[in-house]
């Protein structure tokens, strides 16, 4: 069951990152990460700040969001977040 989550994960971060943009800049100029959170039993939205959710999984307890580093950083202390995943933009090669 661990292998499918991890495959059903993996999937969905690709999904996510082809919807969502790679960085965004709030009022401050402190850049955002995209990034997908598999939480461990259910979703819990107060642990994102507010307006930050980009997508939310039917299939997964799992969320796509724009967060800082330190935001990040917080989340992955805590006990209810399996992992999360940082977005990294797909580039076309000069060669193609």
């Amino acid at each position: 069951m661990q292998l499918f989550h991890k495959i059903i994960f993996s999937l969905l971060a690709v999904f996510a990152l082809s919807i969502t943009s790679t960085s965004h800049a709030i009022e401050n100029e402190v850049d955002l990460k995209s990034v997908t959170v598999l939480f461990n039993n259910h979703v819990d939205e107060s642990l994102i700040p507010e307006n930050r959710i980009t997508h939310e999984f039917n299939s997964i307890p799992a969320l796509s969001a724009d967060l800082t580093l330190e935001e990040i950083r917080q989340l992955r202390s805590n006990s209810s977040i399996k992992m999360i995943s940082i977005e990294k933009p797909i580039t076309k090669s000069q060669n193609y």
